[in-house]
C-alpha cells in the first residue's frame, strides 16, 4: 500500500508541474509578445482572444500548483505510512 500511495503522489506531482510550466510558458510568451510591440499591452487588453488565452493559462498554472501540492502531500503520506507485512 505504501508504494501505491507514493507512486500516486509522484504521478500527481509530475502532472501538476507539467500543467504549471505549460501555463507559465504561455503567460511568458504573451508578456514577451506585448513588450515587443509599441503599446502592446494596450492592444492585448483590447483583444478578447488574448484575454481568454491569458485567463486559461493563469487557470492552468493555478490548477498545476494545486495538483503539485496535493501530490507532494500524498507523497509525504506515502512515506510516513507503515509498510504492510
Amino acid at each position: 500500500m505504501r508504494g501505491g500511495i507514493l507512486a500516486f503522489g509522484i504521478i500527481l506531482l509530475v502532472i501538476g508541474l507539467f500543467f504549471y510550466f505549460s501555463g507559465k510558458d504561455t503567460i511568458d510568451h504573451l508578456e514577451r509578445q506585448a513588450e515587443s510591440v509599441p503599446f502592446g499591452e494596450l492592444l492585448q487588453s483590447l483583444s478578447e482572444e488574448t484575454q481568454r488565452e491569458y485567463r486559461e493559462a493563469k487557470q492552468l498554472t493555478n490548477f498545476g500548483t494545486i495538483l503539485a501540492i496535493v501530490g507532494m502531500i500524498i507523497c509525504v503520506a506515502g512515506l510516513a505510512s507503515k509498510k504492510e507485512k
